[in-house]
C-alpha cells in the first residue's frame, strides 16, 4: 500500500507528496479505485496515511536512535572532567561527577539526565576521540564491539 501511495499519481503530485501537506487529509483518495481496493479497511489507510505523512520524522529518529545504539557501549574516560563538556546543565554535571558511569549507556541511565545531556556527552566524547586520533594517528582506538 505504501509503495502505490508513492508512485500513485493525482493532480500532478504523487498521491504520498500531497499527503504530506499539512492541510490534506487524504479523504479525497479513498475514491481512487487503486486505493479502495488495497484499503478496504478505515484504520489500514489510516495508518498508511500517518506514516506517510510522518515519513521524515520517522527516519530522522530512525537514525538517532542507531547512533545511540553505536555510542551505548561507549566508554566514558575515568578522569572525565564534566565541567569540560560545553552547555551541559549543572545538574548532569552534578549527578555525573557522583555516579561516575563508565559508558554513555550508563550515563544516559542516570536519574534526573535528559536526552540533551546524554547528545551533549556523545558529541563532547566524539570530539575528544578525534583529537586523540589525530594527536596520534598510528594509534588504534580499541571501540566496543556490538553483536
Amino acid at each position: 500500500m505504501r509503495d502505490l501511495v508513492r508512485t500513485l499519481r493525482c493532480d500532478g503530485r504523487t498521491v504520498a507528496e500531497w499527503l504530506k501537506r499539512p492541510d490534506e487529509d487524504g479523504e479525497r483518495f479513498l475514491q481512487l479505485p487503486e486505493i479502495q481496493s488495497l484499503a478496504p479497511r478505515r484504520d489500514v489507510w489510516e495508518r498508511v496515511r500517518v506514516e506517510i505523512r510522518y515519513d521524515g520524522y520517522i527516519q530522522r529518529q530512525q537514525r538517532a536512535i542507531e547512533e545511540f545504539r553505536r555510542m551505548e557501549d561507549e566508554p566514558i574516560p575515568a578522569d572525565l572532567d564534566y565541567a569540560r563538556v560545553p552547555h551541559l546543565r549543572a545538574e548532569a554535571r552534578e549527578r555525573w561527577a557522583q555516579v561516575r558511569p563508565r559508558s554513555v549507556g550508563q550515563a544516559a541511565r542516570v536519574s534526573g539526565i535528559c536526552p540533551t545531556d546524554v547528545t551533549l556527552l556523545m558529541v563532547f566524547l566524539s570530539k575528544l576521540r578525534r583529537e586523540r586520533e589525530l594527536r596520534d594517528p598510528g594509534r588504534m582506538e580499541s571501540k566496543p564491539v556490538r553483536p
